[in-house]
Parts: structure tokens; C-alpha cells; sequence
């Protein structure tokens, strides 16, 4: 009997902390500017399980404020680090309505998050760095993200909110840190209608991404946003996309590519270094290939060139060693080479089809046709 009481009295504490809102002392406040409710402005309790009171000292809580729940600290060489509460699971309550910059930036041990429908905003780099958040569900009445918000997380999947139509990059400098930046655990990302926007650096580095479903609302891909995806071996881009950045699948794991109708480009580095990419389906419209696009894809056997193609650049095809057949439509009579022009010293990156020594001499025919002469 005494044995059951005391395992009463451990589960009586342990869900009391649970479901027990935090102390109003817990938290640091200060007016919203208008005078209508709160803003959290930093935690000071210990607890790591976290319920947020709806109201704090009479006024409805309405924001989570910047650093709310870390410590930003200047490093030696001048960078700021984050250092993050220990907490483990927070509680929104209903009626907050934002969640503001680096909120819980570095919080290591968050590992549980609940978000209210309230929420219109989450700020940037609310949740980068909160390694053990595995999982997430944003409200469809989030209408805005910031850039970086999820960056370095332990996400394994998302589901993209269909009110929100940008998927942001936070700029750096003269750089970009993307939405999911460096989430190595990310494996599963769905894109709903309504999003159009995929913004640099969306992606880059989630080494774990094996599926990513894009709506057909999408209209732009920006710069390296799949790059160094290395497990994700397809992708269906939409005809509906019109641009697509500079390195965006660069090192990834891709393996066959459809590029889309409505991109005339296929631009610098696209698809560099994609070491497992054996087929690629350049679609009628295609007018040019920039520099370096299939550099180093050392598994590509054969390409087919669209009627529309004018232009391929500097290094396009370099060392791309398994390619042995490109085919050219007899309708093309001349091809711009990059660098054909040029003496080779000028050019130590490589002319478009330099180191494709299994190249058949049918499709050396073709080139010379069209006027490549670098063989």
C-alpha cells in the first residue's frame, strides 16, 4: 500500500509539471507598443518543461520575444553564438500571435513544440540550432516565416504551410543561410499549393532528403537550394517554374533529371559534381548551358540536345568521363562553344566537352557539324 502510494505521488508531480503552467515570475515582461498585452522578453525559470501563462500580470501574452529563450554570446573572432535555455518541451498558449528572431535559438534540448492557431509570425532563426526537434506542425494561420527559421534542426520532416507562399533565406553578408540549412536528419519535405517561392539555400546540406513533392504553384527555385542534397536521387520539377538559381542541385544525389520547359537556362554549376546523375532530358526551349552546368557528373552516358539549343558554355560537360553520345537535332547548324575563341591558357577551366574521352566518334561527328573543333 505504501508502495502505490508513493508511485501515486511521483506520477502526481511528474504530470503536474506537465500540465501546470509556469509561474508568472518565470518570465520577463514589457508592453506590446500599442498597450493591448505582453511580450515575453526572456525567460529567467527553470523548469525545462514549459507552459506559458495566457496572461501575465493581468495583460494577455501576445508575443515571444526576440532571445526570449537564449543568450547571445560574442566570440573571439567577433561571430555571435547562441547559447539556448535547456528546456525541453514549450507551450504556446491560444492568443499569442508571434514568435520573433532567434526566440529559441540554440536550444539544444527542445524537443517538443506546440504552436496555437493564433500564431500569424515566426520570426528568424526562431528554432535554428534546436538539434533534438524532430518534428514540427505549423498552423495554416502562419502567414509569415523568416528566413533561417528551422536551420540546423533535427527535423526529419515538414510539411510546408500553404498560407505561407515563400519558403525564406536569411542574408548573411554577401551569402544566404536557407530555411532547412545544414538539417542533416530532414528526409521528407512536401510543398502544398499556394507556395511559389523557394528562396537560396532552402535546402542545402540536408544530406538525409530522399523525397521532396513540389507543387505546381512554385515559380522559382533560387540558387544552391538543393545542393549537397546527396541522398535525394529524384525530383519533379514542375513546368511551372520559370527560374532556377546557380548551383541549386550541385552535389546532389540526383540520378536521371527532366529539366522544365518554362527555364531557358540551365545555369552555372547546376548540376556540378552530381556523381550519380546517369540521364538528363533537356526539354524543347532550352536555349543555352552555362559554364560548368554538368561538370564532373562522372556517371552521365548520353545527352539529348534540344532544337532550340544556341549556346553551350565554358566547361558545360568537363570531365563528365562515362558520356558517349550527345545527340544534336539535324536541324541545328551551329552551336556557340564557350571559349572556342580563346587560347586553352585562358581558359584553364576547361572547354564544354573537355575530359570526355569516351565520347563515340559519331557524336564527335555531330559536334564538329555544329562546330565544336576540341577533341
Amino acid at each position: 500500500m505504501k508502495q502505490t502510494a508513493i508511485v501515486l505521488v511521483i506520477i502526481f508531480v511528474f504530470f503536474g509539471q506537465l500540465w501546470a503552467q509556469n509561474a508568472e515570475t518565470d518570465f520577463q515582461v514589457t508592453l506590446t507598443q500599442d498597450g493591448n498585452g505582453a511580450i515575453i522578453t526572456k525567460y529567467v525559470g527553470t523548469a525545462r518543461i514549459v507552459r506559458i501563462p495566457a496572461t501575465i500580470q493581468g495583460m494577455p501574452v501576445l508575443v515571444i520575444g526576440n532571445e526570449a529563450f537564449t543568450t547571445p554570446r560574442r566570440q573571439p573572432n567577433n561571430t555571435i553564438s547562441y547559447q539556448g535555455s535547456p528546456i525541453t518541451s514549450i507551450m504556446i498558449p491560444e492568443g499569442v500571435l508571434s514568435i520573433l528572431h532567434n526566440t529559441f535559438r540554440g536550444c539544444t534540448a527542445l524537443a517538443s513544440v506546440t504552436i496555437p492557431n493564433t500564431i500569424t509570425f515566426i520570426g528568424e532563426n526562431s528554432f535554428s540550432g534546436c538539434t533534438a526537434l524532430t518534428s514540427i506542425t505549423i498552423p495554416n494561420n502562419v502567414t509569415s516565416i523568416g528566413g533561417a527559421a528551422f536551420s540546423g534542426s533535427g527535423l526529419k520532416s515538414i510539411t510546408w504551410p500553404a498560407s505561407v507562399s515563400t519558403i525564406a533565406a536569411r542574408t548573411v553578408g554577401v551569402s544566404y543561410v536557407g530555411m532547412f540549412t545544414g538539417c542533416k536528419n530532414l528526409q521528407t519535405v512536401v510543398i502544398p499549393e499556394g507556395v511559389t517561392k523557394i528562396e537560396p539555400n532552402a535546402f542545402s546540406g540536408c544530406s538525409a532528403l530522399t523525397s521532396v513533392k513540389i507543387s505546381n504553384s512554385i515559380t522559382s527555385i533560387g540558387e544552391r537550394a538543393f545542393i549537397e542534397c546527396t541522398s535525394l536521387a529524384s525530383i519533379n520539377i514542375p513546368n511551372t517554374i520559370t527560374s532556377i538559381g546557380e548551383y541549386a542541385f550541385s552535389g546532389s544525389g540526383l540520378r536521371s533529371i527532366t529539366w522544365p520547359t518554362g527555364v531557358s537556362t540551365i545555369d552555372t554549376r547546376m548540376f556540378s559534381s552530381c556523381k550519380s546523375l546517369q540521364t538528363v532530358e533537356i526539354s524543347e526551349g532550352v536555349t543555352s548551358i552555362a559554364e560548368l552546368a554538368f561538370e564532373g557528373c562522372i556517371a552521365l552516358t548520353s545527352v539529348t540536345l534540344p532544337s532550340t539549343i544556341r549556346s553551350i558554355g565554358v566547361g558545360a560537360f568537363l570531365n563528365c568521363s562515362s558520356l558517349a553520345t550527345v545527340i544534336i537535332p539535324e536541324s541545328i547548324t551551329r552551336i556557340e562553344f564557350g571559349g572556342d575563341t580563346l587560347p586553352s591558357m585562358m581558359y584553364s577551366i576547361g572547354y564544354p566537352f573537355q575530359g570526355c574521352k569516351n565520347l563515340s566518334l559519331v557524336s564527335q561527328a555531330a559536334l564538329r557539324r555544329v562546330g565544336y573543333t576540341r577533341f
